[in-house]
């Protein structure tokens, strides 16, 4: 994933729906998001133990973001900024947590959270310094 500038990480999948359910709203935004025109990339992320499709969009679209994780009850998302720090965005109060740093490997410890990349065969995690 060539991450040249300020990018959101975001997932519309809810913990309570069956994956059938998850898969029709996810491939539901990509979509809405593709026919807009909006350039975003499908990734998988690996959060808390939870495997769910996710969704990449630059951060020249965060109002967008904010409104889809505010509709489809995100607690979150992530943001990878131009310098490679990350932090959470909790999306009721707008509040952010600094992650560390979103940073490549080869493979991630077994109990982190992660984001794969399917078409560069590549995983990301945050890591504090």
């Amino acid at each position: 994933m060539n991450l040249p500038h300020k990018i959101h990480i975001f997932s519309v999948y809810q913990r309570d729906e069956k994956e059938s359910t998850n898969e029709a709203l996810h491939n539901s935004v990509m979509r809405q998001l593709k026919g807009d025109k909006v350039p975003i990339r499908e990734v998988i992320g690996v959060y808390k133990g939870n495997r769910e499709k996710s969704i990449v969009i630059s951060a020249t679209y965060t109002a967008l973001v904010k409104l889809l994780c505010f509709t489809h009850k995100q607690a979150s998302y992530l943001t990878r900024h131009s310098d490679t720090s990350a932090t959470l965005t909790y999306v009721d109060t707008l509040k952010t947590e600094s992650l560390g740093r979103f940073v490549q490997v080869k493979r991630p410890d077994s109990d982190e959270s992660y984001t794969f990349d399917p078409a560069n065969d590549t995983y990301w995690v945050c890591r504090k310094d």
